[in-house]
């Protein structure tokens, strides 16, 4: 074999094998599966007629200050949530929360009253949602901003709502039953 048919055999084969390395080496691996983002919804500050076409007024929304505290308070509790998986004993340990641009204010604008957490939740038997955060006062028409919360269930992430209820309502949501522990009963020894 003349020497200049071999070297083109190998270029050749060179040539194949960087082709080949840089098509695979090139290729894009398969992105993860995006985490499912947690949902804050606010309601409560349109008609009755928008809410129940499932949406809301956002310029309404956007005008009560203590549903945009609401909502801002509500996201940080949800990504605690998803940090911590248990919610904070209390609300100031939100503000070591990286996100935040900047500290949370835990008292509603209107009524300059500090919001009442509740860790454990408010539970009804209307709903699945516990009541996390309210506002101590009713405004004049007996209606309160709260924060409700759906945890995490099957495939359905955590989930929370800052929404407006009547008193009626509100009063219709008890304190959650606390898990009790069992203790051994006494041998009187």
């Amino acid at each position: 074999m003349p020497p200049g048919r071999s070297i083109n055999k190998f270029a050749a084969l060179a040539a194949c094998a960087t082709a080949a390395v840089t098509l695979l080496g090139c290729q894009q691996k398969p992105a993860a599966a995006p985490r499912q983002p947690l949902a804050v919804t606010v309601r409560g500050a349109s008609s009755p007629e928008a809410a129940a076409r499932g949406r809301i007024d956002s310029a309404a929304v956007d005008a009560d200050p203590c549903a945009a505290r609401l909502q801002e308070i509500s996201g940080a509790l949800l990504e605690y949530y998803a940090i911590h998986s248990a919610l904070p004993k209390s609300l100031d340990e939100l503000q070591s929360l990286p996100d935040l641009d900047r500290p949370l204010t835990f008292a509603c604008p209107g009524s300059s009253k500090p919001f009442v957490y509740v860790p454990g939740g408010l539970t009804s038997p209307a709903d699945q949602r516990v009541i996390l955060l309210y506002d101590p006062r009713s405004d004049t028409a007996g209606m309160r901003w709260v924060i409700l919360m759906r945890r995490p269930t099957g495939r359905q992430t955590a989930a929370a709502w800052a929404e407006r209820l009547s008193d009626a309502t509100f009063l219709g949501y008890a304190p959650a039953a606390q898990p009790t522990t069992a203790t051994r009963p006494s041998t009187g020894k």
